[in-house]
């Protein structure tokens, strides 16, 4: 099945070579490639001369339709395409695209995924899915993948080829009327790269395009809709904006100006350390900006450390605005004050304000940045979601955690109803945080379980003896560690008696704790701190444990733990775990709701009663003595990372879905 690409070229010297290359370097053997260039005056034909299995001519044209047809006139393969000289093909994709079409007769029409890239070639975004077909054409003309689209040529010979009084969207007008007598097929690979760059003429004469769109819909006989005059008007208003971007760089567009045609992201930071979300929070921020985006996060925090790690890949904007050192809600589970209580009305007042003035301070960060999506980090963050509703963009929302019990559900009832309204997208990062939000919601279809985020490069790039000497940890003892700090819902007393229990016997092991180590008022956390201290006094008195406190490298601790232990008496998601077997540790944890959907008992971690210090210290016992079950635990833990957690799968879910609300909005 011979395939034939026309490309339409004019002064395209810079990129045509790369262009040939990838058609020439395809799997498929049986390829006709076809240049109608339009009397080029740069080195174009220079190039086309170098090879000679091309058949092309160059003349002066009456536009990029005209030659086109040019080329669709001359093409003798059964399957066709057409790719602009600046763009081009994924490797070995043509053997897929020829093998779909001889086992699906009735496909006339086929298309892939694309991607977006810059003059150089680096990758901006990706845009996936079975997305295209004659309604969402209509609705969204900007969703073609002209590079990703092949036909039979029996189609552009009844169809009549393309409109030559058209030159900008005549790919969009083609496929428009091949959608109203083919189905169109989707073959889940990428197709092609689409260079995008100021001076692509799709992009630097957006404004006559949002004309010939018009053109299109009346041609085509479309009844216009709302949703169809509001993406024209739309369309209109941005390509105004970009104009201004552009010719006025740095003096009219705010404090933030973007780079080039790039989307903006704002992500709303939901913690004032650097927690588990925050560290799921770097992982998205350096995924988006490796996707093409210019990324800014609003954040409360103040360590320089953490800052700059996020500063590599973001611009940070300060959340604390009118005293209010957090716009973060009080909101999380462990929150158990009541409403009639007065420590409880304090809290639902302050709250009020945060509501208030934290979508204010937002509101303004949305300015500033230029965004095109707000990304909430956690539904602390909620007002993010307002605000961003306010300004008609689309936001998006990660759930790691599940909301406050309250006494009457009121505040988790109201939670539920809105994370799903005010959000376009909601990621869970278990099953049991969107279970939550669906037996509330109608909104059933913008909740989605996404996974953790790790990457085993982090693990490749940590010194394990580096890192020893730095926690001032012995060489020659086991590790047992436990991240979480001093807290009655992470079961820190009982990971300290069973500590205490293998004290006794043992003097081979170190047990290190590590996080926040104090209390609040009004939690009733005091007696339980108490009671905490006096167990570490005992094992600091044996010289059997090491308190490290609040750090801001917890993976580097974990890369020199033996064994990592997740006591937590209340159910909630364990990013240690994660990280534990990205670095092939053996995990320990007690039996709740998360850690039975997440740890396979016996095969990649140990799991005992919640509460039970001697079962706990007995589990210990064994993961000390047998050292093939630490292996094989760490082993089958680190294969559940790669198959769930990977960070460059699950942030590629996240990213392509913002594409497309971008996209769609």
């Amino acid at each position: 099945m011979r395939i034939s690409i026309i490309t339409p070229s004019y002064n395209h010297g810079e990129f045509i070579e790369e262009t040939i290359h990838s058609v020439m370097s395809q799997n498929h053997r049986d390829v006709e490639h076809l240049v109608i260039d339009g009397g080029s005056t740069d080195n174009t034909i220079l190039i086309l001369k170098k090879y000679p299995h091309l058949r092309w001519v160059s003349e002066r044209d009456k536009g990029q339709s005209n030659a086109i047809n040019k080329g669709l006139s001359m093409a003798s393969g059964e399957i066709v395409a057409w790719l602009n000289s600046d763009d081009f093909y994924e490797p070995n994709i043509f053997k897929d695209i020829a093998r779909y079409f001889e086992r699906h007769p009735d496909c006339f029409f086929l298309y892939g995924d694309m991607a977006f890239v810059d003059r150089n070639g680096t990758l901006l975004s990706k845009v996936v899915g079975d997305t295209m077909n004659y309604e969402s054409l209509i609705a969204c003309p900007d969703i073609v993948r002209q590079p990703s689209c092949f036909w039979r040529r029996i189609v552009a010979e009844e169809l009549g080829g393309l409109d030559e009084t058209l030159s900008l969207v005549m790919d969009f007008d083609f496929f428009l009327r091949i959608a109203q007598r083919y189905k169109l097929h989707y073959l889940s690979r990428n197709f092609s790269y689409y260079r995008y760059y100021r001076e692509n003429k799709s992009l630097s004469m957006a404004r006559r395009q949002v004309a010939e769109i018009y053109r299109v819909y009346k041609k085509n006989g479309v009844k216009l809709k709302k949703g169809n005059l509001k993406f024209l008007a739309l369309k209109y208003a941005r390509t105004l904006d970009f104009r201004k971007r552009h010719t006025r760089r740095g003096e009219s567009a705010g404090r933030y100006s973007n780079s080039g045609n790039r989307k903006s992201i704002l992500f709303v930071d939901d913690c004032t350390g650097r927690t588990g979300s925050t560290v799921s929070m770097e992982y998205l921020v350096k995924g988006f900006k490796t996707s093409g985006y210019n990324v800014y996060v609003l954040t409360s925090k103040t360590d320089p450390v953490i800052r700059s790690i996020l500063e590599k890949h973001a611009v940070l904007l300060d959340a604390r605005k009118w005293r209010m050192k957090t716009i973060a809600l009080d909101l999380h589970f462990t929150r158990t004050l009541s409403l009639f209580s007065v420590d409880g009305l304090v809290m639902a007042v302050k709250n009020l304000l945060k509501s208030i003035f934290g979508t204010a301070v937002v509101w303004k960060a949305i300015n500033d940045s230029h965004a095109d999506i707000v990304y909430c980090n956690e539904y602390a963050v909620l007002q993010g979601s307002i605000a961003a509703c306010l300004r008609r963009i689309p936001s998006v929302m990660h759930i790691r955690s599940r909301f406050l019990k309250g006494t009457f559900g009121v505040r988790r009832a109201i939670l539920s109803r809105m994370i799903p309204l005010c959000n376009k997208a909601v990621f869970a990062i278990s099953q049991i945080e969107a279970d939550q939000l669906r037996q509330m919601t109608k909104h059933q279809e913008r909740i989605r379980v996404v996974g953790e985020f790790f990457s085993l490069e982090d693990a490749r790039m940590h010194d394990t003896d580096k890192a020893r000497k730095a926690f001032g940890l012995p060489a020659r003892q086991k590790i047992v560690t436990m991240l979480g700090g001093i807290l009655a819902i992470k079961g820190t007393i009982d990971f300290l008696r069973a500590a205490e229990r293998i004290a006794q016997d043992r003097k081979d092991v170190l047990f290190v704790l590590a996080g926040k180590s104090d209390w609040k008022e009004g939690d009733g956390e005091r007696e339980y701190f108490d009671l905490c201290t006096e167990v570490i006094g005992r094992l600091l008195k044996a010289n059997r444990i090491k308190v490290l406190g609040e750090i801001t490298n917890s993976m580097e601790l974990v890369s020199v733990s033996d064994i990592i232990v997740s006591p937590s008496r209340e159910s909630h998601f364990s990013r240690p775990v994660i990280e534990a077997w990205g670095f092939g540790k053996p995990v320990l944890a007690v039996r709740t709701n998360h850690m039975e959907g997440l740890v396979a008992d016996n095969s990649d971690g140990l799991l005992v009663p919640s509460g039970d210090d001697k079962a706990i210290a007995d589990a210990l016992a064994r993961l000390l003595d047998d050292r093939e079950l630490r292996t094989k635990l760490g082993r089958l833990g680190k294969a559940k990372v790669l198959a769930k957690f990977n960070a460059g799968t699950n942030i590629d879910v996240i990213v392509d879905t913002c594409n497309s609300l971008i996209c769609s909005n």
